[in-house]
Formats: structure tokens, sequence, C-alpha cells
């Protein structure tokens, strides 16, 4: 029985690589549409692009402290409390979903 690392393909890593450019460029070109949609007058479009960027960042911190707290619910109150705190933290940005 083989290790998960004897299981990886050759071309794992750059799978990999192409998810985390593709996953840190599309927020950026998303904020650089809506700037380009706010110069140009495009107030509806404008806002419509700034709600697909923002409520991603609202939901995503609600459903992973959800199912966090699912599978940790033995947690002391100082740790969840931290815990929330991390989750907010690291959940409110354009990168997190």
């Amino acid at each position: 029985m083989g290790t998960l690392v004897d299981k990886l393909a050759w071309y794992s890593a750059f799978v990999f690589l192409f998810g985390a450019i593709v996953g840190f460029a599309d927020p950026i070109t998303d904020i650089l549409t809506l700037v380009e949609f706010y110069r140009a007058d495009h107030k509806t479009w404008f806002g419509v692009g700034l709600a697909f960027v923002i409520l991603p960042c609202l939901v995503y911190p609600v459903v992973y402290a959800a199912s966090y707290w699912e599978r940790h619910d033995y947690l002391e109150e100082a740790s969840r409390a931290r815990c929330t705190l991390q989750v907010i933290l690291y959940g409110l940005n354009p990168f997190s979903a």
C-alpha cells in the first residue's frame, strides 16, 4: 500500500500551480473590471459586479464557521472565540472564496 505522495502524478505540481495562479488572478481581474465599469459610468454593472465580489466574501465565513462548529463542538469558549475571529479575518477578503 503506497502513501499519498506515491500516488501523485508527474503533472500534479503543474496542476496545483495553475490552480493557484487562477485563484489569485480571478479576483484581481474582477476588481479591475469593476474599476473600468465605474470609470465608464456604468453604475448598474458596477453594482452587479460589486455584489458578485462582496457577497461571497460575506457568505464564505458564515458557511465555513457553521461547518467548523459542527466538527469541533467540543472546543472551549476561548478557543471557539479565537477560531471565530480567525475565520472572520481570513474569510472577509476577495481571495477567500
